[in-house]
């Protein structure tokens, strides 16, 4: 059977509803900071700034992937300048302020690797950077060392056209996930 669709006050009683609503009303600078945490391509935030109010999730996260499909490679550049390195070694960085809490939850497989892992994801990354000219980005919430290390390894053969387009694809997949954890339910519909 269909689930009937919740009543408002069902609907404004979701702590995501509220976060969502919170965020359509709240200054248009901290709306700015706040959306800088998912992503740091600056035409993005400022689009989604434009696009509110969305008064749910399911909106906020149309108008995000609305707001990327506009971008162009150089944003996507400018975007990857705002995460850390994997695995931690620059996340205290005063340049990643605004992502460095959920770069940490995102990372927290990775900053439990032993040493000599941890070592050679930074000889792979610092090679990787030589190739393409950016660092290594993954979604890695949920993947674990050995899958990263691995899929950096097979990302080295592409042309640095096609890879910027996949660390593109990883950037979006990112973003959302900063979204639903920042404005999703209390039982973490992105986790």
């Amino acid at each position: 059977p269909r689930r009937a669709r919740p009543s408002r006050e069902e609907r404004l009683s979701d702590p995501g509803e509220r976060a969502v609503r919170r965020l359509d009303g709240a200054p248009r600078s901290e709306v700015l900071a706040g959306l800088r945490a998912c992503c740091g391509a600056e035409p993005w935030v400022t689009a989604m700034a434009d696009r509110r109010p969305f008064g749910d999730l399911p909106t906020l996260l149309r108008a995000a992937e609305e707001a990327w499909d506009e971008l162009e490679p150089a944003d996507w550049r400018e975007a990857l300048e705002h995460h850390p390195r994997l695995g931690g070694s620059d996340l205290a960085a005063r340049r990643f302020e605004a992502t460095r809490s959920l770069s940490r939850v995102e990372q927290e497989g990775l900053l439990a690797a032993d040493e000599s892992s941890r070592t050679a994801l930074d000889e792979a990354q610092r090679a990787y950077e030589e190739r393409f000219g950016f660092i290594f980005l993954i979604r890695a919430a949920g993947r674990s060392f050995q899958e990263i290390l691995s899929e950096l390894e097979r990302r080295m053969a592409h042309d640095p056209e096609t890879e910027l387009a996949v660390a593109a694809e990883e950037l979006r997949q990112i973003g959302r996930l900063r979204l639903e954890w920042l404005f999703g339910s209390e039982e973490g519909e992105g986790g």
